[in-house]
């Protein structure tokens, strides 16, 4: 199935959030990205927007580095908690997936949501890790954004609730110039374990700004 246009895509991720939230009002939003990856700062914020358009209210965030689960038990008792969406869902970004992981058996008695991922194991071992983790709790849904991995998914995680959704930096709509440009093509490039082509990129044309990257920000 094809979109035809952006308002179309909105309309399946509010329909998939809202199946999944199964009417929450309240939700705990983790691993926030204080990374140098725009990318996921992106996604976070089409979260918020999809979270609001749908009356839902963040009661607690924390990123990965600052995450304290007995101040989220506190201030959030009960309720879904959701887990921010990208491309870390595997062995790529070991402190992420660990992270995920940890989150997962520390609140069994939660429903925990996987927003959506694009999943990526380079080794079997840690996608059966993963699968037991996934299975030892029972209550945890995976989102996938992109439909080819949901077959694949289903058969790595039996009885857990795999569905497509599509990414949710789509959610931030479409956003006005902020002024006149002063160059008429922009590279925002990746210098970590993702990238593809920033050292093939003149280096006069490369920006001073910081490299994009999931490495902690200072």
């Amino acid at each position: 199935m094809a979109f035809k246009d952006l308002a179309e895509i909105q309309q399946e991720t509010l329909r998939a959030l809202g199946n999944h939230l199964g009417g929450a009002k309240q939700v705990a939003l983790l691993d926030f990205p204080r990374h140098f990856n725009s990318g996921d700062s992106l996604i976070w914020l089409g979260t918020k927007n999809y979270l609001s358009r749908l009356g839902v209210e963040v009661s607690y965030e924390a990123s990965l580095h600052y995450f304290n689960p007995r101040e989220l038990r506190r201030v959030y008792p009960e309720g879904p908690i959701l887990i921010h969406g990208g491309g870390n869902f595997g062995d790529r970004w070991p402190d992420h997936q660990a992270f995920r992981e940890k989150v997962i058996e520390s609140f069994p008695d939660r429903q925990i949501i996987q927003l959506p991922q694009t999943m990526d194991f380079d080794h079997v071992s840690g996608r059966d890790r993963a699968a037991q983790v996934l299975a030892n709790h029972g209550n945890v849904v995976l989102l996938l954004r992109e439909r080819a991995a949901v077959d694949e998914a289903r058969e790595a995680f039996p009885g857990t609730t795999v569905d497509f959704c599509p990414d949710l930096a789509l959610g931030l709509g479409y956003q006005e110039a902020l002024g006149q440009t002063t160059n008429p093509v922009v590279q925002l490039l990746r210098l970590d374990r993702e990238s593809t082509a920033a050292t093939h990129l003149p280096r006069a044309n490369r920006s001073a700004s910081p490299p994009v990257s999931n490495r902690p920000a200072a």
